[in-house]
């Protein structure tokens, strides 16, 4: 890693981002939020993707969510209560990050299909280092080559450092579909704006440093708009159209395409992005396929869902695919026809004293996204 410890000691600028999905649909809270519970039932995912595959050194990122609809506690008010992790590793354990984050959101209804939905994070971070892993050009030999000997490079003793990072989220949805039987306007619609590491707008004290210095993470803005829309009267064939927009400073990515589910049990998938810092810019093509399954209960209609999918993005420009070996993504998600609320036994007060209690959280539809 003698690369990277020149960068480190260097006062060249080096710029990165925070870790990305190429599958919007199964990461949703990891960009904004105001996603949790707005599905209307529970939700398990976890998430793992392999950047650059031939590209020495490791570059790994894994998530965990899970979340579920509470609105049931309150009809226009609460919207879903979530949590999440994740870890990004880069360089065989040289550099990583570590997240644990506690997510609510509120709901204001505006019409009989339609709703605001804002939502608010609470993550702590830790970032570790292992300097015994780098090595320095003054611990190689022009004929020898590595030596194995001390460096006299210094560094700060402190392997890890913690530190809040907020993040907030807005999310405007319409639509009742898609779903069997509706006719016109089978379709929904998302849109949504969040704002994350917030912390540099709360607090004077920059984020805590390996090398002593001002390291605060640069606010990011993601902007995002998808829809699922019904091809059919039976809703046996679904498209499902996206765009995300990142911006951390100095860096940008737009990624869009769409996700073609038949028959809610099979969906591909197509997507580029492009990412630019100038003058640097690279851009992917991303293909996704994935499988969901059913799992009845007693009912024909009360189900389960379970989804898994693999998407693999194929470098374009920058850097060679051949070069790269390209990227890997594999996700699973366990969709719960039930709520927090069912689970606890709590619900509107209205219904407190009656034995069977009416649970009115929004319809869930597993078949969509």
């Amino acid at each position: 890693m003698i690369i990277i410890g020149f960068f480190l000691f260097s006062g060249i600028n080096v710029y990165a981002q925070d870790p990305s999905f190429s599958q919007f649909y199964m990461n949703q809270t990891y960009y904004n939020p105001a996603f949790v519970g707005i599905h209307g039932g529970m939700m398990a995912n976890m998430t793992y993707r392999r950047q650059w595959e031939n590209i020495p050194g490791k570059f790994a990122t894994h998530y965990f969510n899970f979340d579920s609809d509470i609105s049931c506690i309150n009809d226009n008010g609460l919207g879903g209560l979530g949590i999440s992790a994740y870890r990004d590793v880069e360089g065989l354990g040289y550099l990583a990050m570590t997240g644990a984050n506690i997510m609510l959101s509120v709901r204001k209804q505006t019409g009989v299909n339609s709703f605001f939905q804002a939502g608010l994070g609470i993550a702590i971070v830790q970032q570790t280092i292992d300097w015994s892993k780098f090595t320095f050009p003054d611990q190689y030999d022009p004929n020898k080559g590595y030596l194995n000997t001390p460096s006299s490079f210094s560094h700060y003793t402190d392997q890890s450092t913690f530190f809040p990072d907020p993040s907030a989220g807005l999310i405007f949805k319409t639509g009742n579909g898609p779903k069997k039987g509706l006719f016109r306007k089978n379709c929904d619609l998302k849109i949504g704006i969040a704002v994350h590491h917030l912390r540099s707008l709360f607090s004077s004290n920059p984020t805590p440093s390996f090398l002593g210095k001002e390291n605060d993470l640069p606010l990011k803005f993601i902007f995002h708009a998808n829809s699922n829309i019904a091809l059919n009267r039976d809703a046996d064939l679904v498209v499902s159209p996206c765009v995300v927009f990142e911006c951390q400073n100095p860096m940008s990515t737009v990624l869009l395409g769409s996700n073609l589910l038949w028959n809610e049990s099979f969906f591909l998938g197509s997507w580029f992005r492009k990412s630019w810092v100038n003058p640097y810019e690279t851009s992917t093509l991303s293909f996704t396929i994935g499988f969901n399954s059913k799992l009845y209960k007693q009912r024909k209609r009360d189900f389960d869902m379970l989804k898994f999918y693999y998407c693999y993005d194929m470098t374009l420009t920058g850097l060679r695919n051949n070069t790269t070996g390209g990227s890997h993504e594999f996700g699973i998600a366990y969709f719960f026809n039930s709520t927090l609320c069912n689970i606890l036994g709590i619900g509107n007060s209205r219904n407190k004293h009656k034995k069977i209690r009416r649970i009115p959280c929004i319809e869930f539809k597993p078949a969509s996204y």
